[in-house]
Order: structure tokens, then sequence, then C-alpha cells
């Protein structure tokens, strides 16, 4: 299983390191903190950051190579503290990959 997961990550790898990277203001590489076990990215901001489930559907995001991936978006808050985690799961793999965290969520008012 391990080989299922590792493999396909390793052939993204050299297709990035293989690409050349364009200067473009409009593009930002990012690095992605990402988890092969299943749940335990889910777990990992309950526990440490007590956040809860808030939202879930279906996305998808652009490689730093230009490909188009499909994933599974959920979103946790914590209500009280204003913490919260986008986490993209590959539906194919269960590659967990942190988007974001961050802080101050709140509601927008009509003024946006």
């Amino acid at each position: 299983m391990l080989a299922r997961v590792l493999a396909p990550l390793l052939g993204l790898f050299l297709m990035i390191v293989a690409t050349p990277i364009k200067a473009d203001p409009r593009v930002m590489g990012l690095q992605l903190q990402c988890e092969s076990t299943p749940g335990l990215m889910f777990e990992m901001v309950q526990e440490k950051y007590g956040e809860i489930p808030f939202s879930s559907g279906r996305g998808i995001i652009q490689s730093i190579s230009g490909q188009w991936l499909e994933a599974e978006i959920y979103m946790f808050i914590n209500p009280t503290k204003g913490s919260y985690s986008v986490i993209a799961v590959d539906p194919g793999s269960g590659l967990q990959c942190m988007l974001l965290a961050g802080q101050q969520f709140k509601p927008v008012g009509k003024n946006l």
C-alpha cells in the first residue's frame, strides 16, 4: 500500500523538479504538509487546535507543474479561539495535505 502512495508522489516530484519554473507574479509555488496515514491530519487539527469539522466539498488544486488535481476539501474551525484549517484529501490515495491554517476566523459582513 505504501508503494501505491509513494510511487505517484515520486513521479510528481520528478515532474516538478524537471519542470522549469518561470518567474510569474501571478503564480505562487507552495510547499504543503501531507500525511499518508488515514485520518492523522484530521486528528491533529482536532486534538492539537480544538478545531471541529465545519464544511466539506469537492475541489481542484493546480500543481506547480500546471496539472489540475481533484480533491475532497475539508474545513475545520475552533469557534472559541478562531483558528481554522483547510485540508485536501486525494480521493484515490487518501493522501491528506494541509492547504492552509490560520487564525481570527469570523463571518464576513455585508460590506465585503
